[in-house]
């Protein structure tokens, strides 16, 4: 059953995966996702500064694949 892009994919710049490395390329992205979602709903800013957050386990949550240590 191919799973290739019909829900929420992770999508990583190759340039920034090899300059960074895989997982800090991965954190990279979503961190930057996450705060484009709170500018086009202007939430968690302070100071004209977006911001985001998210629990150990939340990250979990959001990258099964790592181990609580890796997050």
């Amino acid at each position: 059953m191919p799973k290739l892009f019909d829900i929420h994919p992770l999508v990583l710049d190759k340039e920034i995966a090899t300059t960074l490395g895989l997982n800090e390329a991965i954190i990279l992205q979503q961190v930057h996702y996450w705060l484009e979602i709170n500018k086009k709903h202007k939430r968690n800013c302070h100071k004209s500064r977006y911001w985001t957050y998210n629990t150990i386990e939340e990250w979990r949550e959001e990258f099964p694949f790592w181990s609580t240590s890796t997050v």
